[in-house]
């Protein structure tokens, strides 16, 4: 069988959108492991164009693991603006994980590119204390859950060991917790420059990779300082493939997030057939 795709990659987090309509949902995890393995487009993750649900969106995009995925958003509306040739527009998404449809802003920066603003899902999002045993090593650090996908944070110069056991530690998170992903997030901080490390797990697909970069987990990172800080917080945010630009809007008399969004550059590389 085949189905047709396209490549993106936002600040190399590459997306792979699996394009033809109709696809089963049960069909979801052995095309998104087809089409993530080396010998075939070697993605970190995959999403699948679905009818969209209401009149005011452009489209809709469900992850294969049914979770959210702030990449994820930022490559559809990419893929949509190369589509219909946008030079710089606004509209809305749909996407798994979330209930209503996200803001998008596109602007064109070459034939192949666009840089992306897209706008995060807030509500209902809760920050913990979390101490985490993996093998010998207890971590700690913030677990901030939100809809779809769950992110677990730490100061990197806080752990002992410089090669932690990510995806142990992303198995033991699942196993207390119950969403779609989860993210172990490691970051730097030094003066004004952040570095973030991102490895997320899917449980659906059973996928579990380090990251090129990872837009929730930045999200989820400003959505931490935002409470410490109790202010507006504005970070770019060093990755392995590139900066993911972060803006949270904190209410000082509510004490919690508003409104938040993240933006990068996004680069279509290639499109065509994919046999599973």
């Amino acid at each position: 069988m085949k189905a047709s795709f396209v490549k993106l990659s936002p600040s190399e987090n590459t997306t792979i959108i699996i394009t033809d309509p109709g696809i089963k949902r049960e069909e979801y995890p052995q095309i998104a492991n087809t089409a993530m393995a080396y010998t075939h487009l070697y993605g970190e993750q995959v999403g699948f164009l679905t009818p969209k649900q209401s009149s005011e969106a452009k489209g809709r995009m469900e992850m294969s693991g049914g979770e959210f995925c702030g990449n994820g958003l930022l490559a559809l509306g990419a893929y949509l603006a190369w589509k219909e040739d946008l030079e710089q527009e606004r509209f809305f998404l749909e996407f798994s994980g979330v209930e209503k449809p996200l803001s998008c802003e596109v602007e064109k920066v070459s034939p192949l590119s666009y840089r992306v603003k897209g706008e995060m899902p807030v509500e209902g999002y809760e920050i913990t204390n979390k101490e985490v045993t993996v093998g010998e090593e207890k971590i700690s650090g913030a677990f901030v859950i939100m809809k779809g996908i769950s992110h677990y944070l730490f100061l990197k110069s806080d752990t002992q060991s410089r090669n932690l056991d990510y995806p142990g530690l992303l198995k033991s998170l699942a196993k207390e917790e119950n969403n779609q992903a989860y993210g172990a997030l490691g970051y730097e901080v030094d003066g004004e420059d952040i570095q973030l490390s991102p490895w997320v797990y899917v449980p659906g697909v059973e996928s579990l990779r380090e990251e090129r970069s990872c837009g929730s987990g930045s999200l989820a990172l400003g959505l931490l300082w935002a409470a410490e800080r109790e202010e507006d917080i504005r970070l770019t945010i060093r990755q392995p493939g590139g900066s993911i630009a972060v803006e949270i809007v904190y209410d000082r008399e509510e004490k919690k997030v508003t409104a938040a969004s993240i933006e990068t550059e996004v680069i279509i590389t290639c499109e065509g057939k994919l046999w599973f």
